[in-house]
């Protein structure tokens, strides 16, 4: 958003929408806007006007709150600062740390403009494979974009082939798309993509997760529960 990229390369200040547009003709369908060496100005600025049909990703680091001023501007807006620091690799701490400061404001993230905490870190031999599953998971439970920037080794592929990342994620203050679920219930694994049982027959309890891993799953089944409708055993 300044004269400069935060790479030190020719920056788009005061021309947007001509870039954008520029952008578009390639064939580009996201853009992330970095407010690198800007002037000063307020962030919503270079950015309030855009109109161009392309993926817009608002990026100053979450800190004039623009999950607040995001929706109608862009598609989705960074939340936090980045995930791994320059010339060092991402850690679970990091990870962690992200998701703490998630969890009051994830309901601002909805169809159209999403709450972005930071590319996936898949990947990296600094975390582990379990920890990278639950990294996928919890930023999948957040409605964040699951974005990959590293190279698909056989970690990556595991973990992001190997999981839904339909609607069966949307739930972490929202409900699901199709509402919660109440009675005559199945339960789907998400990670391993495997029905569990049913709970009219039988109990469940999640066994053998590992330190920093994640048991996610999906009731499947039953009634909707809603506001006219919120108890368990309701008809």
């Amino acid at each position: 958003a300044g004269m400069q990229t935060c790479g030190r390369y020719p920056g788009s200040a005061g021309h947007e929408t001509t870039d954008a547009e520029t952008f578009v003709e390639w064939g580009v369908d996201y853009l992330k806007y970095d407010n690198c060496n800007n002037d000063g100005s307020p962030e919503q600025e270079p950015t309030k006007n855009n109109k161009t049909q392309i993926f817009y990703s608002i990026c100053e680091w979450g800190r004039s709150k623009p999950w607040l001023w995001g929706p109608g501007v862009g598609n989705s807006w960074r939340t936090t600062d980045d995930i791994k620091a320059p010339r060092r690799s991402p850690s679970w701490q990091r990870i962690l740390s992200i998701i703490d400061t998630q969890a009051n404001i994830t309901q601002y993230g909805g169809p159209g403009g999403w709450n972005d905490p930071d590319m996936l870190v898949v990947g990296f031999d600094t975390i582990t494979f379990d920890e990278q599953v639950t990294h996928y998971a919890l930023w999948a439970a957040m409605k964040a974009p699951l974005i990959l920037g590293y190279p698909l080794g056989k970690s990556v592929c595991l973990v992001y082939n190997g999981t839904n990342n339909e609607s069966s994620f949307n739930i972490w203050t929202g409900s699901l798309s199709d509402g919660y679920v109440a009675s005559n219930i199945m339960i789907r694994d998400l990670v391993k993509q495997t029905n569990i049982r049913n709970c009219t027959t039988d109990s469940y309890t999640a066994e053998n997760i590992p330190s920093h891993g994640i048991a996610f799953l999906k009731l499947i089944g039953g009634n909707v529960v809603n506001d006219t409708s919120p108890c368990l055993y309701d008809q």
